[in-house]
């Protein structure tokens, strides 16, 4: 038995060799890869966890997802707050 990694291996070999096995595949051995070579982009201002304010620390208040609002796929719209 021959695993799959060794069977994409195989047709990843042959189309960098300039074969056409990979036009069989049904993906064809696409593959996104983040970009090489360009640099992340550093926000200007930014503030450190450490400097938060200290009534997060207490978590006293909970909320702030805003789940009020989320429905059901079967469900229709309509006025959130009259439920």
């Amino acid at each position: 038995m021959v695993s799959l990694q060794t069977i994409y291996e195989y047709v990843h070999d042959d189309k960098a060799l300039g074969g056409t096995l990979h036009t069989h595949l049904r993906h064809e051995l696409k593959h996104r890869k983040r970009p090489v070579g360009i640099e992340r982009v550093v926000i200007k201002g930014k503030v450190s966890i450490d400097e938060r304010p200290d009534v997060v620390d207490q978590k006293n208040a909970f909320g702030g997802l805003g789940s009020v609002h989320h429905r059901g796929a079967r469900e229709q719209g309509g006025d959130p707050d009259n439920r």
